[in-house]
Formats: structure tokens, C-alpha cells, sequence
């Protein structure tokens, strides 16, 4: 039996919080974007992986990612494409829209031992590498 790379609780988590930013149905230029406004309590609070810096993606593009806490940001300007992501432990759901199209995904990080990440797996079939 094939080991699942993502929590199903976890998974499923990230997946309602990704279809609630992507439900609005009116005509905009503008992306939607994941927003999450409420921080981890204190027994929740877990070492947040650090995914910001530039980052080389498997579709032959590179990336800035902002990060301020667990959200991070990016802003692609070759695809007029912005994009962000919520880190919930180990795992990322991002979404982005531009020239190129709209999309979502749920994301694998994984880190050194100090806690940077040094490459991300997202289930759409793109990772980025440091």
C-alpha cells in the first residue's frame, strides 16, 4: 500500500480553506487570495518552516517568495502573476492568478535542520527548489 504524503485531516483542511478563496463568483481582474485571520494559540504554535527568498521552479521560472509569519507571497512579473500561501506545519496551500491562468495547490515543504526550507512539492506537479 502506497504511503499518503499528507494527513487526510490536514489535507482536507487545506482544501476547504483553498475551494473558500477560490468560491467567489464575481467577474474581477483582481485574484482572489487565501485569507486566514486567526494566529495559532500557544499550544498550537509550531516552528514555522522559513520559505522566503528566491526559489528556482520546476517550470523553468524564478521566485521571490515575501513571508510574514506563516503567509507568504509572490509576485511573478514575466506572467503578471501574483500568488500566496498559508503554512500549516510542513505543508502549504497557495494560490495564484496572472496572464497564465488561475490555480491552487496544496504543498509539501521541506526543510534543514534549521528550519529553512530547501524545496517545495506541490500536488499540481511543480516544485521549487533552492
Amino acid at each position: 500500500m502506497k504511503k499518503n504524503r499528507f494527513p487526510i485531516a490536514l489535507a482536507i483542511a487545506l482544501l476547504v480553506i483553498v475551494s473558500l478563496a477560490c468560491t467567489n463568483t464575481t467577474s474581477t481582474s483582481e485574484p482572489q487570495f487565501i485569507v486566514v485571520t486567526s494566529e495559532p494559540t500557544a499550544t498550537q504554535k509550531v516552528s514555522i518552516p522559513d520559505v522566503s527568498g528566491t526559489w528556482n521552479c520546476t517550470n523553468s521560472r524564478t521566485y521571490e517568495f515575501i513571508q510574514e509569519g506563516n503567509r507568504f507571497t509572490w509576485n511573478l512579473e514575466s506572467l503578471n502573476e501574483k500568488g500566496n500561501g498559508v503554512i500549516i506545519g510542513n505543508d502549504a496551500a497557495v494560490s495564484w492568478a496572472g496572464d497564465g491562468g488561475v490555480g491552487s495547490a496544496i504543498c509539501r515543504i521541506l526543510t534543514d535542520s534549521e528550519n529553512r526550507a530547501n524545496r517545495i512539492d506541490c500536488d499540481n506537479g511543480v516544485s521549487f527548489i533552492r
